[in-house]
């Protein structure tokens, strides 16, 4: 391949590469945010620290549905000792959707 074909290409990908690479997403649970409503988390203001269809809150609202997940294995293991907490979760990994 010849060294210009080569520079063609890297111009071609590189803005599609970087857009893979400089997204960033929430990372930790501090940056996932919600309401709650008689115990239960309100779905539709889950990531509501973030900028409403920004990729950080796309990226915040999937995040959200695997903590979710995470949260009620946690509270499915401690048992009845954590009934609130298991069904405030386990609710929520079942039912919420974060494209929504």
């Amino acid at each position: 391949m010849k060294q210009m074909d080569l520079l063609r290409i890297t111009v071609l990908l590189l803005p599609i590469m970087l857009a893979f690479a400089s997204h960033s997403y929430a990372a930790s649970e501090n940056d996932i945010r919600w309401k709650e409503s008689q115990g239960m988390i309100v779905h539709s203001s889950v990531c509501y620290n973030h900028i409403y269809g920004s990729v950080e809150y796309r990226g915040c609202r999937s995040n959200a549905k695997n903590l979710f997940k995470e949260k009620c294995a946690q509270y499915q293991k401690m048992g009845s000792s954590a009934k609130g907490l298991k069904d405030k979760f386990c609710f929520s990994a079942r039912n919420y959707n974060p494209v929504r």
